[in-house]
């Protein structure tokens, strides 16, 4: 067995500086509105909300995951602070990067795109608090695929509105938060070729290098 491969997350960068800093200025803020100040003027307001505001940006990037990828024998371990989900290399079909040819003329979208081979093994095994989070995250993405399937830009197509109800293949019927991860997932498999999609602005490195180690992993390990 060899020792897994980690791709770092930038989210949680410069969390203590944010830190530092909101303290730092807190307590500069402090001593000169009690040491030097007679009664709390609006500035003196600004800096504290300013201080709280970074303090809280902070804490935030701290609960991100150090690592958003582990790339180990068995398969793919994506970590995000809602949860975790891994996905056996026997279940990927491919990897790339998502690009949408018919609609904006091969513009690459901002993620790593994973197709499956059986999307019911990948949704039953699902954390729901991830998928319930990636459906917020990944809405900006879902928003502009849903207004270049109509004429003006403005609708959603009905098979863009999310559903609680979702049937699979021939029997297997998902509902509430997980059917309409699933129906999302089916349609952007549809339009993009993809059913995972892993941001790749919070990747450390490039998307083609990351994507690259991905592959090399994967066939490195299918070929044994």
């Amino acid at each position: 067995m060899t020792q897994p491969i980690f791709i770092e997350s930038t989210d949680s960068d410069n969390s203590e500086t944010f830190i530092k800093f909101g303290f730092g200025l807190a307590g500069i803020n402090f001593v000169v509105h009690f040491g030097f100040l007679s009664q709390l003027y609006i500035a003196n307001m600004f800096l504290y909300g300013f201080a709280i505001a970074m303090l809280l940006l902070g804490y935030l990037k701290r609960s991100e995951p150090r690592h958003r990828l582990k790339l180990a024998d068995d398969g793919l371990t994506f970590y995000h602070r809602a949860n975790t989900v891994f996905v056996p290399w026997e279940n990927i079909q491919r990897v790339g990067i998502p690009a949408q040819d018919r609609i904006d003329g091969g513009k690459e979208y901002d993620f790593i795109g994973i197709k499956v081979k059986d999307p019911e093994l990948f949704y039953d095994t699902f954390p729901l608090r991830l998928a319930s989070k990636l459906l917020i995250e990944q809405r900006p993405l879902w928003l502009a695929l849903a207004g270049k399937g109509c004429a003006t830009g403005q609708c959603v197509p009905e098979d863009f509105i999310d559903s609680v109800e979702c049937k699979l293949g021939a029997n297997r019927i998902y509902r509430g938060l997980i059917a309409m991860f699933v129906h999302r997932s089916e349609k952007l498999n549809e339009l993009l070729g993809f059913h995972f999609y892993i941001n790749s602005n919070g990747i450390s490195g490039t998307p083609a290098n990351a994507l690259k180690l991905i592959q090399d992993t994967k066939n490195e390990n299918m070929n044994r």
